[in-house]
């Protein structure tokens, strides 16, 4: 490897690539609901447990873990 940043991001794809692939696509299907699905300009109103369970709790595990790693 030519730089410590380079080797990191090697063992990443290398190693959790489906779990990156899984959280991409997560993100990509939340978006699309978002912007295609719901009128233009109209705002999102989600109560405090839905956006938990759709948004936060999600990404705050993929955090961790990626962080565990």
């Amino acid at each position: 490897m030519r730089s410590p940043a380079l080797a990191i991001a090697w063992e990443f794809r290398r190693r959790h690539r489906w779990g990156l692939i899984a959280v991409a696509g997560y993100l990509l299907v939340v978006a699309t609901i978002r912007f295609l699905i719901l009128e233009p300009g109209e705002p999102v109103l989600v109560d405090s447990v839905r956006f938990a369970a759709v948004v936060s709790v999600p990404l705050t595990t993929t955090f961790v873990y990626l962080l565990a790693v």
